[in-house]
């Protein structure tokens, strides 16, 4: 029962992100970005999600204007394209993601609802089924899906026309049933300098120094991912499905520095409990809980262990970990 509340209460905060992306009122966190460094770990991204039946191919303009955009909604509008290309093409396909300058004005302005000026448009095309007439009408509204009952929310594509609006763009369809599909994002440059990165870029400079972290997660896609970007800083890496392998895990002789662990997970041990467990055997375990609904953690919580909410960049977590292991 308390696994089930827990479920039912990730999925109402992932709704509430989503219905709050489509009336643009979610708090987004815009950092200056330049998409071709971006689009790297977000195409390795798309590659997992989307499977080998599936050819992926990124095509770019050879200088794109800078953006100021939050890049963890950025990843999170082009997995859900991405996921959404993948079910329209059953048998396989490809998928195209084309990143362009370019400026609009007059009529095309007035048409899309956009001021005018300068903005990257970032094409996902697929070479599926396509869509009707009727159903690209109401694709970005919410709770619109023609899925089955029970296999989706409906909720995909207005979480991205959501996050296109609020950064000062749009997003547009263009489809023919038995044709495919093209979603275009309309991203405004910004002409603003980008913040010192320094500090970033030294924390994920930092090597692990082959300290060893632990990694809980009961997604395969998320935890193959985590556990990529940890070996890449140098860190060594066990990963555990449930609190249940993780459990085994330490109470084996394997030195673990840190445990980074989901909180929602199943067979009735939740990451807070395994936290809370795993301190009672290793005191000087450091200990990172994740979750995409903060509300899951009580003040009390938060004291205790480290908090990481989902969804966060490969920096914010080298950051956290090289605080907690005191690599700084």
């Amino acid at each position: 029962m308390a696994k089930s509340v827990h479920r039912v209460a990730e999925r109402g905060a992932q709704l509430t992100a989503q219905l709050l992306a489509f009336s643009r009122r979610q708090l987004l966190r815009p950092e200056h970005i330049v998409l071709q460094r971006l689009m790297v770990a977000t195409g390795d991204l798309v590659r997992r999600v989307i499977g080998e039946a599936i050819t992926v191919e990124i095509d770019a303009d050879r200088t794109l204007w800078p953006l100021l955009v939050d890049p963890a909604q950025f990843d999170s509008a082009i997995v859900n394209l991405a996921a959404n290309a993948r079910d329209a093409m059953p048998g396989g396909g490809r998928l195209n993601i084309a990143m362009r300058n370019a400026t609009v004005t007059g009529a095309e302005a007035l048409r899309l609802n956009l001021s005018s000026g300068d903005y990257v448009i970032v094409s996902v095309s697929d070479t599926g089924e396509g869509m009707s007439p009727e159903v690209q009408q109401h694709c970005f509204e919410p709770f619109y899906t023609t899925t089955d009952v029970g296999k989706g929310t409906g909720l995909g594509l207005s979480q991205v026309y959501g996050f296109a609006r609020q950064s000062g763009g749009t997003a547009t369809v263009e489809s023919a049933e038995g044709n495919g599909t093209t979603i275009s994002l309309y991203l405004p440059r910004t002409d603003t300098e980008p913040e010192e990165a320094a500090p970033t870029s030294e924390v994920v400079a930092v090597s692990g120094r082959n300290r060893m972290v632990l990694i809980v997660e009961d997604q395969a896609d998320v935890r193959e991912i985590i556990e990529e970007w940890l070996r890449e800083l140098n860190y060594r890496v066990l990963v555990a499905a449930d609190g249940i392998e993780a459990r085994e895990i330490l109470e084996s002789s394997e030195p673990v520095d840190l445990l980074l662990t989901d909180v929602v997970m199943p067979n009735r041990v939740s990451g807070i409990e395994l936290a809370r467990w795993a301190r009672q055997l290793r005191p000087e375990l450091k200990v990172v809980l994740v979750s995409g609904y903060s509300r899951e953690i009580n003040s009390t919580e938060k004291g205790e262990f480290a908090f990481l909410k989902k969804p966060f960049r490969p920096a914010e977590l080298a950051e956290m970990i090289a605080t907690l292991l005191d690599q700084r």
